[in-house]
């Protein structure tokens, strides 16, 4: 299990392994569906797109958010805990 601490809520999550790899699965769609959007490629926006959907269902319908009881805060913590580095 991965933790990940929330700062502002001091609540800490303790994540499934394969959770925060699937959130970072989704920045990087999110960030290749931007490019290709602004260099106008409209087929790598759709299958980035197609991409970008399966994942936030399976962020969204992933059995351990579905229990959590605070799930805004476990997503703001799941996206701290796999943002990438600037």
């Amino acid at each position: 299990m991965s933790v990940a601490r929330r700062i502002l809520t001091g609540v800490t999550y303790d994540f499934p392994d394969d959770l925060v790899p699937l959130q970072r699965d989704w920045f990087a769609v999110d960030r290749d569906r931007t490019a290709a959007a602004r260099a106008g490629d409209d087929e790598a926006f759709e299958s980035a797109g197609v991409r970008f959907q399966t994942l936030s269902i399976a962020l969204h319908r992933h059995p351990w958010m579905q229990a959590c009881e605070t799930r805004f805060q476990a997503r703001m913590a799941l996206r701290e805990a796999a943002a990438p580095a600037d």
